[in-house]
């Protein structure tokens, strides 16, 4: 298991516990699939896995080692990459600069930074041509692109994202899956919390279903796929 968390109690409040002794693998190059109702826990999940909110119980580990509370600026240095739910780019700055600051561990060495730019850029041609343009001018859907090339300079081994799609339209949601599904072939392991159940379960190996903070069920897509129309149904009715 590329990340694990074991037994983790965690909450934002002192007595008051949003995850209740939950535990999740995520296997290496797979995508491990997080889905729920709204106020399930999963973003909070993700949170403690990258080192934002430290658990009451429970440990937190990565390739065996923990990790648990980790101050969130060493994750780059692990190889791994935080997308958050809320757009994270400086809207005052450009596309370029935008994009530098994702190797800023790194920024002593200008040309490794030049050239994991310029690989980052074939894949992303609508950034490229507009390097110059303020980050805040572009579309939500192109801000949230943004994003993701940015969390890629690092060359991460594990990209955790959370809720990537929410305000796009079907479409750009469906080429930012399509980015994704590029990196699983590449054999980047992400962990992934989307309200967009039918995207995120096309792209899953493996998913967790959180309910009141607790994993409900669990197992391989292709056996919990037949189940997801009844529970989203279930969600719908709350």
């Amino acid at each position: 298991m590329v990340i694990s968390l074991t037994n983790i109690s965690a909450g934002y409040v002192e007595d008051i516990d949003t995850l209740k002794d939950v535990s999740l693998f995520a296997e290496e190059k797979k995508v491990t699939c997080i889905i729920g109702p709204n106020g399930s826990g999963k973003s909070t999940l993700l949170k403690v896995i990258c080192g934002f909110l430290k658990p009451r119980l429970g440990r937190v580990a990565y390739d065996g080692m923990d990790i648990t509370g980790i101050n969130p600026e060493m994750l780059p240095k692990l190889g791994i990459s935080y997308i958050p739910q809320d757009r994270s780019i400086f809207p005052y700055l450009s596309v370029g600069q935008n994009l530098r600051l994702g190797f800023w561990i790194y920024r002593r060495n200008k040309e490794e930074l030049e050239r994991r730019l310029k690989e980052v850029l074939e894949d992303f041609p609508a950034l490229k041509a507009r390097l110059q343009t303020n980050a805040g001018n572009l579309s939500g859907g192109q801000q949230r692109m943004l994003e993701l090339a940015r969390s890629l300079l690092i060359n991460p081994r594990v990209l955790v994202v959370d809720e990537p799609t929410v305000g796009l339209s079907p479409l750009i949601a469906k080429e930012f899956y399509q980015k994704l599904r590029t990196l699983k072939d590449r054999g980047v392991s992400i962990i992934l919390v989307d309200q967009n159940v039918r995207l995120a379960v096309e792209i899953s190996d493996y998913i967790y279903v959180m309910d009141s903070g607790t994993i409900s069920k669990h197992g391989s897509k292709n056996l919990l796929e037949s189940q997801l129309r009844m529970l989203i149904e279930s969600w719908l009715r709350y």
